[in-house]
Parts: C-alpha cells; structure tokens; sequence
C-alpha cells in the first residue's frame, strides 16, 4: 500500500493524518509537488523514517523547484517525472526516474524492459563493441 499526500504546504491536520493513515501494509509514501513549489519535506521524512518507509517525489509539476538548496525530485529515495502532453515539461509520452537506491535503479530498469533482466534483450556493457 501506498499513501499519496497530495496535501497544502504546512498543514498539520493533514500531517496528524498522515501519520495516523502509516500501517504495517504501508510502503512508501508519495509527495505530489505542485505548481513549481516542494512541499515542506522534513515532516514528511520524519513520518517515513517513523514508519521505515520510502518517499516517492512526483515532480512533474515542479521541475527546476528547489527545497534547501535541492531540486524537487532529488530530495528523498525516488523522484519521478512525468513527460505526458498535458505537463510542464514534455516528450510526447514517457517519463523519467530518479534514484541513488542502485536496486531502485535495477528494479525501474527491469520495469522498462518488459521485466527481463539487463543482458537479455538490452546489451551488457560487458558484450558490446565500439
């Protein structure tokens, strides 16, 4: 389970009910940053290291925003971007992950490649020329 805060900068209530929505099923949480401004991350980082949860950053809305001297996406263990017509910023479709969790990283790499393992239909640095 995931909890999606999609929530006003600084409210506590919504906090309080954060933390109250954090059970043994939750895995991660999801900061949805709107309107090119990052929510206040430290609370929430506080909630997630609580419960032992990951933060997921949606950034789609908020690209080039920064929170203490970081850029929105880059702030906790995934950053998110979403790349559809209807975004800030865009490619026709497609979006883009972010992460220093290298297992994070081997997992979305996997993901994009219908679930099959690097080596099986994508080149491994190890077999390519050039």
């Amino acid at each position: 389970m995931v909890i999606t805060l999609m929530i006003r900068l600084y409210k506590v209530r919504y906090l309080d009910r954060l933390r109250e929505a954090v059970t043994d099923r939750v895995k991660a949480i999801i900061v949805v940053h709107l309107y090119g401004l990052p929510y206040n991350m430290k609370p929430i980082m506080e909630i997630a290291e609580e419960g032992g949860l990951k933060v997921i950053e949606d950034a789609y809305q908020a690209h080039c925003a920064e929170y203490h001297d970081k850029r929105a996406g880059s702030l906790v263990d995934v950053g998110v971007f979403s790349f559809c017509p209807t975004k800030n910023m865009t490619t026709g479709e497609g979006g883009m992950i972010i992460t220093a969790d290298s297992e994070v990283a081997k997992k979305a790499r996997m993901i994009r490649n219908m679930g099959r393992a690097r080596g099986r239909f994508i080149p491994s640095p190890d077999t390519t020329t050039g």
